[in-house]
């Protein structure tokens, strides 16, 4: 089974680096802001997403200044999350192009110390734009004060049930997929699918809608990936290991 990206900067000794400059700042908004934290503009459909043009490159940060990276880390972490997008090393771009050619967009970043001594490179800003329909939203339960299974479920809640582990603060995630859906997928965000967004009329949107997707934050990774993330040492994100149960299972567990 697959795994679940559930944070970014909890793993010891591989924390992000604190940031000191950004060129130039990506504001907040409802465009190419949204593009990389969502997957795709706020007035776009199920299966759509907007392209990043050049046009749009222009805005995208080109300089990231740091402060000397913490705990063990001499560089940035391989991927990590900063803010409102995700960032990736070489090595882990090298590796979602060998295993998905042609899924990601990518674009260069210079990371360096702020002191002017240490130059760590381009990573790379990931626009992460893949959302497959593969959740089997009836048999997988979603974290509201009852936990509940079903479209509407998700589309209340937004959050996946973690099942606990003593001593951690997250545990692995009890999440169920359609059968067969998986196969050729190793990073892609969550979906409610088609008929579980949440629909607004939005005058001033090109075609008069916004749409909201409560799983869309959520990151998988492939067996064959997290095998990769493993043997790679790659640092900065720790996968949480879905567990396929039936709901039925999961409520014997916590009688």
């Amino acid at each position: 089974m697959p795994y679940l990206i559930s944070d970014f900067s909890t793993v010891p000794g591989t924390q992000i680096p604190r940031i000191v400059s950004i060129e130039p700042e990506l504001p907040i908004g409802p465009d190419l802001q949204m593009m990389l934290t969502d997957g795709r503009m706020y007035w776009e459909n199920y299966g759509e997403h907007t392209p990043i043009d050049p046009e749009m490159q222009k805005r995208l940060p080109k300089e990231v200044r740091i402060e000397k990276p913490r705990g063990r880390m001499t560089a940035p972490p391989d991927m990590f999350d900063l803010g409102r997008y995700f960032v990736v090393s070489p090595k882990m771009k090298a590796k979602l192009e060998e295993l998905e050619p042609g899924r990601h967009d990518f674009f260069a970043v210079n990371f360096s110390r702020d002191n002017g001594k240490e130059d760590y490179g381009d990573y790379y800003i990931l626009y992460l734009h893949q959302r497959p329909d593969v959740i089997d939203l009836d048999n997988t339960l979603f974290n509201l004060r009852n936990p509940e299974t079903g479209g509407k479920a998700a589309q209340k809640a937004g959050n996946l049930i973690p099942l606990p582990v003593p001593g951690r603060v997250h545990g692995n995630f009890l999440v169920m997929f359609k059968p067969g859906a998986l196969e050729g997928l190793h990073l892609w965000r969550g979906t409610v699918g088609p008929d579980w967004q949440i629909v607004r009329d939005a005058p001033k949107s090109p075609n008069g809608k916004i749409y909201k997707d409560a799983l869309a934050r959520h990151v998988f990774v492939s067996d064959e990936l997290a095998a990769f993330m493993k043997a790679e040492k790659i640092t900065g994100v720790r996968p949480r290991k879905i567990v396929e149960k039936t709901p039925s299972w999961y409520f014997e567990q916590n009688r």
